[in-house]
C-alpha cells in the first residue's frame, strides 16, 4: 500500500492559507474593502505570522474568531493535475492508496473534499490526527492502518517533514520517501533530521514516484 502525507505532498499547503487569508479579509471588511485588506494582510512584516493580527486591529473582531474562521473556512483549493495523474497511475497498476494526515478533522476533511481525493483514496484508508487520537509523532497512525489492513505486505509512505513523516514507518520496516520542496512549501524543509527519521528515498517531483522502485 502506497499511503500519502496531505498537507505540501499532494497539494501546497501555502494555497490553503492565501484562500483562508481571503476568508478572514471577506469576514472583517466589506465585500468592497475585502481586497484592499487582504492586501494589507499580505504586506505585513511577516504575514504568516501578523496577518490575523492586521485584520483583527482593523476590525475589531477578535483574533481568536478569525483563527476559527481561518481553520474552517471552505478553502478554494485544487488537486495540482501531476499529483492527480499519479493517483490516477497508481490505481490503475492495482496499487492501494492510503492518507495519513495530522491536524483538525473539520479542516482536514474540508481539503479532502476540495481536492477530490475520495476519488483515489476510500475512506476506509484516511486517517486524521484529531479523528485517531494521536499525531505522526508516533506509531499509532501506521500501526492502526496496518492493522485495518492486514493483507497488505508491502508498505511505503510518501511525505515531506522529515522531522516526523519517516521514523515511524522506518522502525515499522516500510518504505520511506521524501518530496522535495519546489520552493512552494508553507514552511522551509528541514534535510538536517538523519538516522531513522530520514526517508529512505528522495524524488523532486511526484511523477518521479511511478519510475521509483519501492
Amino acid at each position: 500500500m502506497i499511503v500519502f502525507d496531505l498537507d505540501d505532498t499532494l497539494y501546497k499547503e501555502i494555497d490553503f492559507w492565501h484562500s483562508g487569508m481571503k476568508a478572514v479579509a471577506r469576514a472583517s471588511a466589506s465585500a468592497k474593502d475585502a481586497p484592499g485588506l487582504y492586501s494589507r494582510m499580505m504586506s505585513a512584516p511577516d504575514p504568516l505570522a501578523d496577518a490575523i493580527t492586521v485584520a483583527s486591529n482593523e476590525s475589531g473582531i477578535p483574533e481568536k474568531t478569525l483563527v476559527d474562521i481561518y481553520r474552517y473556512h471552505r478553502p478554494e483549493i485544487t488537486l495540482d493535475p501531476e499529483a492527480a495523474y499519479v493517483l490516477a497511475s497508481l490505481l490503475n497498476r492495482g496499487e492501494h492508496i492510503a492518507l495519513i494526515t495530522d491536524g483538525r478533522s473539520r479542516t482536514q476533511r474540508a481539503k479532502i473534499d476540495m481536492l477530490g481525493l475520495c476519488r483515489f483514496i476510500p475512506s476506509s484508508r484516511i486517517s486524521i490526527s484529531e479523528e485517531i487520537g494521536d499525531t505522526k509523532n508516533s506509531s499509532l497512525p501506521f500501526d492502526r492502518l496496518m492493522a485495518l489492513n492486514p493483507s497488505e505486505n508491502k508498505w511505503t509512505y510518501v511525505g515531506d517533514n522529515p522531522e516526523k513523516d519517516f521514523f515511524h514507518p522506518n522502525r515499522l520496516g516500510w518504505s520511506t520517501v521524501m518530496l522535495g520542496d519546489n520552493g512552494r512549501n508553507i514552511f522551509w524543509q528541514s534535510l538536517a533530521p538523519a538516522g531513522e527519521y530520514a526517508a529512505k528515498h528522495h524524488i523532486s517531483s511526484l511523477l518521479s514516484l511511478l519510475d521509483l522502485k519501492i
